[in-house]
């Protein structure tokens, strides 16, 4: 099974998924607490395989946690796991999906602007003050949408935290993976 993923059309990537029943029950259970705590319905949350060796996991989709096959394989043990489950959950419960394309708009619109300042200034015969614009717009740009980023990971850090506390589950594990 293969799905398009990514915030914007450009960035879609196809995604290929692997089933297997024990890993998936598995992960289920590893899951439904997590979810319960967060005040998510855990029926509502689906978790994905993705056939990838990179170390990752995500979310899209609303409640819906993505977790490659990379990430299961590097991982010492379940609670590293499950620390990595709790973090996505933090996103999902920051509403952190929705948020980010709200910022990733903003950032684009700033690069727009800056390019038509930098194109205005150029048209007027200033095309190094032109070019300055335009870099120094779209870098502004990056760096805002790149703190926002930061600042949703370390949210998605803090709720974790307090779902492995509420869960009794240590957070060593995710820890330890974020060590990786």
């Amino acid at each position: 099974m293969t799905l398009l993923v990514g915030t914007e059309p450009a960035q879609a990537r196809r995604v290929s998924f692997i089933r297997d029943a024990e890993i998936e029950d598995t992960i289920r259970l590893f899951g439904t607490p997590l979810f319960a705590v967060a005040g998510l319905e855990p029926s509502a949350v689906r978790v994905f395989l993705v056939k990838d060796s990179s170390l990752n996991a995500f979310v899209a989709g609303g409640q819906k946690i993505f977790i490659n096959t990379g990430l299961l394989i590097a991982s010492d043990d379940a609670n590293q796991v499950i620390g990595v489950m709790a973090h996505e959950t933090g996103h999902i419960t920051g509403g952190h999906l929705a948020r980010t394309q709200d910022a990733l708009r903003d950032a684009t619109a700033q690069s727009i602007m800056a390019f038509v300042l930098g194109a205005a200034a150029a048209v007027a015969g200033q095309g190094q003050a032109g070019s300055a614009i335009i870099a120094g717009g779209t870098h502004v740009a990056q760096r805002s949408f790149l703190k926002y980023s930061r600042v949703q990971e370390s949210s998605a850090d803090q709720a974790a935290l307090s779902i492995l506390e509420q869960t009794g589950q240590s957070a060593r594990g995710m820890l330890a993976f974020f060590d990786k």
